[in-house]
C-alpha cells in the first residue's frame, strides 16, 4: 500500500516533468494571429538564436507620436515590399521613410527573389541621390556619376567633366585612358621598366601612313560638323605598327598612342639623317677626286 510520503514523491515527480516540458514550450514561442508587445524594456535573442518572420509578415518601426502626429506612421519597414499604386508584392528588403512618407532608403530583392535593387535619397550639404536602373549617384554641388545610355560613365558638376583642383604643375606625369577603361598614369622613368629593347621602328612603315581628316560620326549630319587631323587606327596597324595602337576586348584596332609616335618620327629622322651622312661622305670623296683631277690638269 503507497505512503502519504510516495504520492506525494509522486506528485512531485510529475509537477517537476510538467514544468520541464513547459520550459521546452517556451523556448520556441509561436504567435498565431496574436501580438507580442513589450513596454520599456527590450527583447532580446541571444545564444545564437533567430527572429524569423514567415508568411508576408514583417518588423517594423514606427515615428514616435511628437514627430508624426500619431504612432501609425512607420518610420522602418523590413519584410515583404508591395506597390504603393497596384499593391502587387515587388520585393523583400528594407524601407525607410521621413515622416512625410518621403523615400530615404530602398534595397529590396526583385519580385523574382534574384535581381536586387536599391535608392538612397538624402537632403542636405552632404548628399547621396537616387540610383535607379541605370545606376545613378548625384551629389548637386560636388559629385555626379551616372551610366548613360551607351554605357559610358560621367564625372563632373552636371557635366561630363573630370575635374581636379586648382594647382599647376610643370613637372607631372601624363595620364591616359586604357582599352578597359581605367584612367593610367604615364611614366618615363627607367624605375617603372624591365626587358628594355631598342625599338627598331622601320621607316618606311611610318612613312606609309596617310594623315587624315573626319568628322564624328554623331555630328556628321551637321554643316557645320568640326574636321578633325590625325590618323585611323586601322591604318597603323595595317602596315604593322601595332606598337602604337590600342585593341579593344575583340582585338579590333580602337585607338592610337599619339604620344609614342614621336619614336617613330625619331627613326625616320635618323634613317633620313644616316642617308645625308652618307651623301656627304660620297661627296666628300668626289669632291676630292676632282680636286685631284684639277690639279694633275
Amino acid at each position: 500500500m503507497a505512503t502519504p510520503n510516495a504520492a506525494r514523491h509522486r506528485d512531485l515527480e510529475q509537477r517537476f516533468a510538467d514544468l520541464q516540458k513547459q520550459i521546452r514550450d517556451l523556448s520556441a514561442v509561436v504567435l498565431h494571429r496574436r501580438q507580442l508587445s513589450v513596454t520599456d524594456g527590450d527583447f532580446v535573442v541571444s545564444g545564437g538564436g533567430n527572429i524569423i518572420v514567415r508568411d508576408n509578415g514583417a518588423v517594423a518601426v514606427m515615428f514616435p507620436e511628437a514627430i508624426a502626429g500619431d504612432t501609425n506612421s512607420t518610420a522602418a519597414y523590413l519584410g515583404d515590399l508591395k506597390s504603393v499604386n497596384t499593391g502587387e508584392y515587388v520585393g523583400t528588403g528594407i524601407y525607410v521613410t521621413d515622416h512625410l512618407n518621403g523615400a530615404v532608403l530602398n534595397a529590396a530583392t526583385g519580385a523574382d527573389g534574384l535581381r536586387s535593387s536599391g535608392r538612397f535619397d538624402a537632403h542636405g550639404k552632404s548628399v547621396i541621390m537616387h540610383g535607379e536602373d541605370d545606376a545613378t549617384v548625384r551629389g548637386d554641388n560636388v559629385l555626379f556619376l551616372q551610366t548613360a545610355a551607351g554605357g559610358q560613365t560621367q564625372i563632373g558638376l552636371s557635366s561630363a567633366s573630370v575635374y581636379i583642383g586648382h594647382s599647376t604643375t610643370g613637372s607631372a606625369a601624363n595620364t591616359r585612358l586604357e582599352s578597359n577603361g581605367f584612367l593610367a598614369r604615364v611614366t618615363s622613368s627607367l624605375r617603372y621598366k624591365a626587358n628594355v629593347e631598342p625599338a627598331n621602328i622601320d621607316p618606311a612603315k611610318i612613312l606609309a601612313v596617310e594623315g587624315r581628316t573626319w568628322q564624328d560620326k554623331d555630328l556628321a549630319d551637321q554643316p557645320d560638323a568640326p574636321r578633325h587631323v590625325g590618323f585611323i587606327a586601322e591604318e597603323l596597324d595595317a602596315v604593322g605598327l601595332t606598337e602604337f595602337v590600342d585593341y579593344d576586348d575583340e582585338g579590333r584596332p580602337d585607338a592610337i598612342q599619339y604620344d609614342r609616335l614621336s619614336v617613330g618620327l625619331l627613326a625616320v629622322a635618323k634613317a633620313q639623317q644616316a642617308q645625308l651622312d652618307g651623301q656627304a661622305e660620297q661627296i666628300a670623296a668626289l669632291t676630292k677626286r676632282l680636286d685631284a683631277l684639277e690639279a694633275g690638269a
